[in-house]
C-alpha cells in the first residue's frame, strides 16, 4: 500500500471493514447458512483430499519427484508458502471494503460484480505504472495457470484415450500433431465454457467451488 495516495486513512477502513463483520475470522457458530469454522475444515479438507488424489495438475507435479518423501515435502512447503498469500488476500480484501465503503464510492454496475472490484480498483486509483505492474502479475499467473491445465488435459487425452486405442509404434510428427490439435481443442472448449461458467454462481470463487466439488467426488 505504499504505492496508495497518502490521502488515504488506511486505520478507518479497516474500522468500517470490523464494523461490517468483515474482519471476523473464526466463526464457531453451527448456522448452516454461515460461514463457519467448521464449514471450512469441511470443506478445505474434502476439496483438499480431492486435488491431490484426481487433480491432472497437482498430480504431475508430485510425479516429478525423485521420491514418494520428496513428493510430500513438496506439499507441505506449497501449504507453508501459500499461506501468507491468503492471508495477505484477505487484508486486502477487508481493506477494499472499507475503501467503498467510506468517501470513495463504487460504481452501481459493479455492486454485485464482486470480481471487477480489484481490477477497478487498480485501474482507477493505482498509480499508472503501478496498475500495469499488477496487471501484468495477474495476467501472468493466469497464463501459467492455464498452461497447466491444458497441459495435463492434453497430455491426459493422450496417453489415457490416444495409446490405447491407436499402434503404440505410431510416434514421432504424427504424434505431436495430434497432442497440438487436442491442446488447441481444449483451448476452445475452455473459451466457450468462460462465457456461461459465471451463471453458475457470484463470484469465480463459488463457481470453482461448485465445479470442484462435482467433479471432484
Amino acid at each position: 500500500f505504499i504505492f496508495v495516495p497518502k490521502d488515504m486513512n488506511y486505520s478507518s477502513y479497516w474500522h468500517i471493514a470490523s464494523q461490517a463483520g468483515k474482519t471476523q475470522i473464526l466463526d464457531f457458530s453451527f448456522d448452516l447458512k454461515s460461514l463457519s469454522i467448521w464449514a471450512l475444515i469441511l470443506n478445505t479438507t474434502l476439496l483438499g483430499v480431492a486435488a491431490m488424489c484426481n487433480d491432472q495438475t497437482s498430480i504431475q507435479r508430485f510425479f516429478t519427484a525423485k521420491s514418494v518423501k520428496d513428493a510430500m515435502k513438496g506439499y507441505l512447503f506449497s501449504i507453508i508458502f501459500g499461506t501468507p498469500i491468503v492471508v495477505a488476500l484477505y487484508f486486502i480484501g477487508a481493506w477494499i471494503y472499507g475503501f467503498f465503503h467510506s468517501s470513495y464510492s463504487l460504481p452501481q454496475e459493479l455492486a454485485d460484480k464482486h470480481d471487477m472490484i480489484f481490477p477497478y480498483f487498480v485501474a482507477k486509483y493505482l498509480p499508472a505504472g503501478v496498475s500495469g505492474i499488477v496487471l501484468a502479475g495477474i495476467f501472468a499467473a493466469g497464463m501459467s495457470t492455464i498452461s497447466d491445465v491444458q497441459h495435463s488435459l492434453t497430455s491426459l487425452f493422450m496417453v489415457d484415450f490416444y495409446e490405447r486405442f491407436t499402434s503404440q509404434s505410431v510416434k514421432g510428427q504424427w504424434y505431436v500433431k495430434i497432442s497440438r490439435f487436442a491442446s488447441f481443442c481444449w483451448g476452445a472448449l475452455a473459451i466457450c465454457t468462460a462465457f456461461y461458467v459465471m451463471k453458475l454462481g457470484n463470484s469465480i470463487i463459488e463457481v470453482t467451488n461448485i465445479l470442484g466439488g462435482f467433479l471432484g467426488a
